[in-house]
């Protein structure tokens, strides 16, 4: 189930989302990964440092111990590369 509510231009905004708790959608996943590697955190020191090679490292840090279906996540994972 979706719960949506009217926005100020007429259209509809989606605000919740119900689930059978057996999967997760694409987004809810990356949402998932993003509060595992801590990017949903700010502290002063983070100033200027949040660039490509900081996050795609903290994302594959967050799926180092995570499983589904019995496969590795970080077999499947494709954040792009980091060159530099």
């Amino acid at each position: 189930m979706v719960r949506t509510r009217a926005t100020a231009a007429g259209d509809s905004e989606k605000t919740e989302v119900a689930s059978d708790g057996r999967k997760l959608s694409l987004r809810a996943t990356l949402h998932y990964l993003w509060h595992q590697a801590e990017l949903n955190q700010w502290a002063p020191g983070f100033a200027g440092k949040r660039n490509w090679w900081m996050i795609w490292n903290r994302i594959h840090g967050a799926v180092r111990d995570k499983s589904t279906k019995g496969s590795h996540c970080g077999d499947s994972l494709c954040a792009g590369t980091v060159q530099g």
